[in-house]
């Protein structure tokens, strides 16, 4: 089939279905049980479907419509931050120290805090100790 041929391919009801279920957990046996092929034949029902270049066509459009739709960025993590501090300082009863957690997760977000840990032996002395090897 060429591309514009696969274009104008109607997916069934069930096949559409089957999609929909593939999309939910990426198991073509389960999704083909879900969307009403027979549970004994359901195995060899899913690899059909998974090997129809349209039927994968609508799976990769389900997929692109699911990363579009769940979509986050930093920009969003950071304005999340901000209202909750900013609703934990204005609250009734002022929530100081869930305000100081979503200020201090913007700061490591922005990379202006960044956790260090310094390892050292007793009294600062370095953990492993050199070794020099002379060979003769």
């Amino acid at each position: 089939m060429t591309n514009e041929a696969l274009d104008s391919v109607k997916l069934t009801d069930k096949q559409q279905r089957f999609v929909d279920e593939y999309l939910v957990d990426s198991n073509a046996t389960q999704a083909a049980i879900r969307s009403g092929y027979s549970v004994d034949s359901a195995r060899q029902s899913g690899y059909d479907n998974m090997t129809k270049p349209y039927i994968q066509d609508a799976i990769a459009e389900g997929r692109a419509k699911i990363v579009k739709r769940n979509a986050i960025t930093i920009d969003d993590l950071i304005n999340e931050l901000e209202q909750a501090r900013t609703a934990a300082m204005t609250a009734e009863t002022a929530q100081s120290s869930a305000a100081v957690a979503a200020t201090m997760g913007k700061a490591k977000m922005l990379g202006f805090l960044i956790d260090k840990k310094e390892h050292s032996g007793k009294d600062g002395e370095p953990l492993f100790p050199s070794i020099t090897v002379k060979y003769e």
